[in-house]
Parts: structure tokens; C-alpha cells; sequence
């Protein structure tokens, strides 16, 4: 490259880097449009989930194209990364955006792409996902309270390992839910984790169901009572359920429910078996099990 080439492109830099919305790159001719440089920043989405629940998702935007997942800690609620998630490589440019994930060395695997619109606090992408989506996101920074604080947590040890539901998630990794039909009153409190799994599953699921509900207490699973405690292994689109019955039991003691501060607590311990599997999956030992969570509601 000649000299008066390179001494153009310093003074392409210097001159219109601030004010162009493109983030420039340089390449062996010139300078190379690579982001509109609008859409770099934290993006966020704030909406209701299952029973009411606050689901918190968004973006995380470089000037060179990284993306990076945002889930919010629930007990501060303030937006932040998403602990060991993948980081995806993002395209935007005069309308246009690709989302991509790097798979190996030499190979990218398009995830979406569509039509983007952008303003100084909106973010709007439209893409077809077996049908048109249109996803809006407000402008936002990380360590911004973006939903109100909340306890959310159950832990457990499973065979002698600790399972702890995740700090930073997009919506609350334990809940309790009281059901109102015409059978009665129901409370299923379940708390998921992604981290601490028997078998090294992808993802697994503590349950506790009381099927007729009348506040706090004591509660046996398993054995005559109607009452269940699960536990749920899940790896790719199978799932291995151990569960109370009538030769595996437990016990759950709801210790507060509180509706007007919108808390439920309590300990629970079972042991979950597999019994159509026969002697080749042993039974699971849940001991020590905690819990505080929200309470949402269902009717019928």
C-alpha cells in the first residue's frame, strides 16, 4: 500500500470516525464499513413470563461484532453477562443483520438474519424463525436495575453433590405457584439448575408438589399421600425422572408462605426412584434440600 494511501486512510479516521454511525475497519483499498456503530451497547427486554414471573433478555454489543448474552441477578435485579455463555458473532449494516456462532476453526453457522431499525434508545430486529418475529429491545447498561429485587434460590445435596439454582438467569430459577381449581388447593415449588447435575445432564429440575394445600407445615411425599417430589435430568430432548412413590418417600415442610410479602420457605429431603428402569438406575438420595422463592399464581 502507498504511502498517500496510508496517510487517506489516517485521515478518513481522524476525520469521520466520531461522527459516522459505521465502525471502520482497514482493509489492503481503504477503509471497511463493519458495524453501524448505533446498535454497539447493552439492549435489553423486560416482559412476563409463565404465571407472572419477570423474564429479562437481552444483548450485549461490540464494535467488533461480539454478542453476549445478558440475564439478570435476580436478587439485586440488575442486567449483567450471563455467566459461561457462548459468545456469537453479530453483523449489522444499512438495515441488515446477521447473527452467527463459530462451530469450529473454518466454519460459522448462521443463526438469524434479517432487517434491523435503530434509534438512539431502540433496538428493533425482524428475522423469520419458522415465522416473522419481531423483537424489540430498550438501550440499557450493564449494572442498571431492570426488574425489582427478588429471592429466588433452592439448594440441595443429590448423592452427596450440591445443587444450587444459578444466581444470574433470565427469569426466576425457583418458584412457587399455588393452583386454584375445582379440585382443590395445589402448591408446586421447582427449581432448576444447568451447573451441578447428576450424570452430567444438560439441566436438572427439583419438584415438590402438595396436592391439597392448606399453608404451612409438614407434608410427607410419596407413599398413600397424593404429594410428589421429582427429580429431572434432562440431556438433549430426553429427560430420566426420579421420583417419589409408593416405596420411595420424603417429607416437605413449608416453614413460611407468606402471600402479602410474596415468600415461601421451607427444607424438603426424599429419595426419587426410577421404577420402570429396574435395578440398572439406582434411586437418588435428596438431602438437605432449602428454599426460598416467590409465589405466583394459577387458576384453573
Amino acid at each position: 500500500m502507498s504511502l498517500v494511501a496510508v496517510l487517506g486512510m489516517l485521515l478518513f479516521w481522524g476525520c469521520h470516525r466520531d461522527d459516522s454511525p459505521v465502525e471502520y475497519g482497514f482493509g489492503p483499498e481503504g477503509p471497511v464499513p463493519l458495524m453501524d456503530r448505533r446498535v454497539v451497547g447493552e439492549w435489553v427486554s423486560v416482559s412476563s413470563g409463565t404465571h407472572g414471573a419477570p423474564y429479562v433478555s437481552g444483548w450485549q454489543i461490540t464494535a467488533r461484532g461480539q454478542l453476549y448474552d445478558l440475564g439478570v441477578e435476580f436478587s439485586t435485579g440488575r442486567l449483567t453477562r450471563l455467566p459461561n455463555a457462548p459468545v456469537y458473532h453479530f453483523q449489522a449494516l444499512d438495515g441488515k443483520f446477521r447473527i452467527t456462532r463459530q462451530v469450529s476453526e473454518a466454519h460459522e453457522q448462521l443463526l438469524w438474519e434479517g432487517r434491523y431499525e435503530v434509534t438512539e434508545d431502540q433496538l428493533v430486529l425482524e428475522f423469520q424463525d419458522y415465522r416473522t418475529v419481531r423483537r424489540t429491545l430498550q438501550k440499557s447498561q450493564l449494572g442498571a436495575v431492570v426488574t425489582a429485587p427478588l429471592i429466588s434460590r433452592l439448594s440441595a445435596m443429590v448423592n452427596g453433590e450440591l445443587l444450587r439454582t444459578p444466581e444470574i438467569t433470565h427469569s426466576p430459577p425457583a418458584t412457587a405457584v399455588k393452583i386454584t381449581d375445582n379440585t382443590g388447593t395445589h402448591l408446586r415449588i421447582q427449581g432448576w439448575s444447568m451447573d451441578s447435575c447428576e450424570m452430567d445432564a444438560d439441566a436438572c429440575l427439583v419438584e415438590l408438589y402438595i396436592a391439597d394445600f392448606s399453608g404451612g407445615g409438614a407434608y410427607p411425599t410419596g407413599g398413600a399421600s397424593l404429594n410428589h417430589a421429582r427429580y429431572l435430568l434432562m440431556v438433549g430432548d430426553a429427560g430420566l425422572e426420579f421420583s417419589t412413590d409408593s416405596t420411595h418417600t420424603g417429607i416437605l415442610h413449608i416453614e413460611r408462605y407468606d402471600e402479602n410479602a410474596g415468600i415461601c420457605e421451607g427444607r424438603f429431603e426424599f429419595v426419587g426412584g426410577v421404577p420402570q428402569a429396574g435395578p440398572q438406575v439406582p434411586p437418588v438420595e435428596v438431602t438437605e434440600g432449602h428454599f426460598q422463592v416467590p409465589i405466583y399464581f394459577q387458576e384453573g
